[in-house]
């Protein structure tokens, strides 16, 4: 079973919704829970553009990530109308 590591952006973003919609913070933990058993699950589809980082749905949501033998590295959660042009930023800081 692998660790999971969020980033701090991740995690905050978490944390407001948290706040707003328990229920949608729920559905996203459970998700994560479940990608701790298999992190290439049913759900998660690999970023054409950027290999290493992968994505799941969480309803309008899609949570991005990257995985080893150890551990998820949760890179960031946002809606899905958005969260793209926050990968890419990201991306290009790398």
């Amino acid at each position: 079973m692998r660790e999971i590591d969020m980033s701090r952006k991740a995690l905050k973003f978490l944390q407001k919704l948290q706040k707003s919609d328990k229920k949608l913070a729920q559905n996203i933990a459970e998700h994560l829970m479940q990608l701790q058993d298999d992190a290439e699950g049913q759900e998660s589809i690999g970023l054409v553009w950027f290999y290493p980082l992968r994505r799941i749905r969480v309803w309008k949501y899609r949570v991005i990530y990257r995985y080893d033998d150890t551990t998820i590295y949760v890179v960031l959660i946002g809606k899905r109308d958005d969260i793209y042009e926050h990968v890419k930023r990201f991306v290009e800081r790398m």
